[in-house]
């Protein structure tokens, strides 16, 4: 096993990942409260984040759950709650690996995916 001091690891590795110049926006709505929807497939580029917003349209007591499985977009301890207009930063390869879910019918996603 080969051993790193101190001052070697602290230079060793840096990496800057450029500006995107662009980005696709894509909504999802989730119909029925209570019945998870997957995100329609969309490739994200290697080294890309995505961002998911509450809708800032949607009512002013709409929750949003962000979860990576239909199972658990329905566990509270297994998703991302999210109020109106809160967001939150994702890294996935394709927008299929998330699942929506609401406390309200006819709650709106932003699924914004840098290109």
């Amino acid at each position: 096993m080969a051993l790193i001091n101190a001052s070697e690891a602290a230079t060793s590795v840096t990496s800057t990942i450029p500006n995107s110049a662009t980005f696709t926006v894509q909504g999802e709505t989730v119909v029925t409260a209570g019945t998870p929807v997957q995100a329609a497939a969309l490739a994200v580029p290697f080294d890309r984040a995505i961002t998911v917003q509450n809708a800032p349209t949607n009512a002013a007591n709409a929750i949003l759950y962000v979860a990576n499985s239909s199972a658990n977009a329905l566990l509270p301890l297994a998703r991302v709650q999210l109020s109106r207009s809160q967001s939150v930063v994702l890294n996935v390869d394709n927008l299929s690996d998330i699942w929506l879910n609401s406390n309200n019918n006819g709650v709106v996603a932003t699924l914004v995916v840098e290109a």
